[in-house]
């Protein structure tokens, strides 16, 4: 379950956007389901996450459970935290096309997930 937690912790990643957040429409879209295709728990390969997003602010929601919130630039940056019971997690990565990758400092992991 602390596995999972940390998933989705690090399926959120979010680097801040400048400025107005939510109102910046230029930041890439990353609405829509990911599959965790890479992590450093082999259980966690498989999952889903349901990321929503307005303008710049991203919320992920990890197999229906854990949620992390964050912001992704207009770069592609991310950066997301959140805490699903096992203390604070935070990632930060990018997004390229449909590939999102991310790392975990406080968990010490790597993240990949697809857009699906």
């Amino acid at each position: 379950m602390k596995v999972a937690i940390c998933f989705g912790l690090a399926v959120v990643l979010l680097a801040g956007c400048g400025g107005g957040g939510g109102s910046n429409d230029n930041c890439p879209s990353m609405a829509g389901t990911w599959t965790v295709t890479e992590h450093c728990e082999a259980p966690v390969v498989g999952s889903q996450v349901v990321v929503t997003q307005f303008g710049c602010d991203i919320t992920s929601v990890w197999d229906g459970s854990a949620t992390f919130t964050g912001t992704i630039d207009e770069s592609g940056n991310s950066t997301i935290s959140g805490n699903p019971g096992g203390g604070p997690i935070t990632c930060t990565g990018s997004v390229s096309g449909n590939t999102w990758t991310s790392y975990c400092e406080s968990i010490d992991c790597d993240v990949v997930t697809n857009r699906t």
